[in-house]
């Protein structure tokens, strides 16, 4: 039977499943399922039973049809699979069912030993290499709780956007930059919630959104829309961003980062950066526009305190090349949401 697979930040998959008591007719019923479901999308090597719900420690592996797969070795599925031993290690590039928008660049082994019961419950001992021992330890990390991202050395560095229906065709690199900051920040705020309005992601589409709205559409500050809380408020740091976003978007969310003071500079003091940062101001102006249509009375009442300071350290601060007809209606629509 196909079932649903999970999709992340599904709590489940972060959850370690149980070792099966006895292999029956209930674990060879859930093969099936693992089987079916794998087979249902194409170009899936592998399915862990907690993907689908099932938090048993099972796995199927189903390689031998990959470019990179070994063709000597048979679909199976594994029954409480342990790795005994492991040598060397090589970084690759992995996708999964549970994570669809993205891969990611993860080191593993080269070579394993596992041991496992098959599906009559005999103990069975295998030795894999290359893209096989991958796919059975990107398996057997589904049923610890750890994905690829728990994996990856860098959130900002190793973790790239899938592109479907040639989204990504024609962009230029400015551009697909743009698509990477966007990738990165829902990966990064997975988990994290925008009130009672949904996944954090929600306010960053409301961030890029207005920016688009007053005619902003320099890629740099479109990226740093998306990634502006990804320093305050994930693992990610201000330096990962570099070498994939370059200087400039490193600094605008440096910027726009408020982060703990012992001397209490707090917000003050990321408005006297945004000031002479080119072309933050507009990304800040976009986050309290967009702070202030969703979230209502709670935000304005807020923001309508911190207005008198926040206008003084601002109002003249670097637009870079933002158009200055931009800026000026941006803060004509602040001041009207705050009455």
């Amino acid at each position: 039977m196909i079932r649903p697979v999970l999709q992340f930040p599904d709590r489940r998959l972060k959850t370690p499943a149980v070792p099966l008591p006895r292999v029956g007719a209930a674990a060879r019923r859930l093969a099936d399922d693992l089987r079916d479901t794998a087979a249902a999308h194409p170009g899936t090597v592998g399915l862990a039973a907690p993907q689908i719900g099932a938090m048993w420690r099972m796995i199927h592996v189903d390689q031998a049809g990959h470019p990179k797969g070994d063709p000597a070795v048979a679909a199976a599925a594994y029954v409480n699979p342990v790795v005994v031993g492991f040598d060397g290690a090589d970084v690759g590039r992995e996708g999964c069912l549970s994570l669809p928008d993205v891969t990611a660049n993860v080191r593993r082994a080269e070579r394993i030993t596992m041991r496992a019961l098959d599906l009559e419950g005999a103990p069975v001992e295998v030795r894999a290499e290359g893209f096989h021992a991958r796919v059975l330890l990107h398996e057997i990390d589904h049923l610890d709780g750890v994905l690829i991202l728990d994996r990856v050395a860098s959130l900002a560095r190793d973790v790239f956007p899938r592109l479907a229906g040639g989204r990504g065709r024609g962009l230029s690199r400015a551009q697909a930059r743009v698509v990477r900051a966007e990738t990165l920040a829902r990966v990064a705020h997975a988990g994290q919630r925008y009130g009672d309005h949904g996944p954090y992601a929600i306010h960053l589409e409301d961030v890029a959104g207005v920016l688009d709205e007053f005619g902003v559409h320099d890629p740099g500050l479109r990226a740093a829309a998306w990634l502006h809380d990804a320093v305050e408020d994930t693992p990610v740091r201000v330096e990962d961003l570099v070498p994939d976003f370059g200087r400039r978007v490193a600094d605008l969310v440096d910027a726009l980062t408020v982060y703990p003071d012992a001397d209490g500079g707090g917000h003050e003091d990321s408005w006297r950066r945004i000031a002479v940062t080119p072309g933050a101001v507009a990304v800040k102006l976009a986050d309290r526009i967009a702070n202030v249509r969703r979230r209502g009375d709670a935000r304005v009442d807020k923001y309508r305190g911190q207005q008198p300071v926040f206008r003084a350290l601002l109002a003249d601060a670097d637009r870079g090349e933002c158009p200055p007809d931009a800026i000026a209606r941006m803060w004509v629509a602040l001041d009207a949401a705050l009455g």
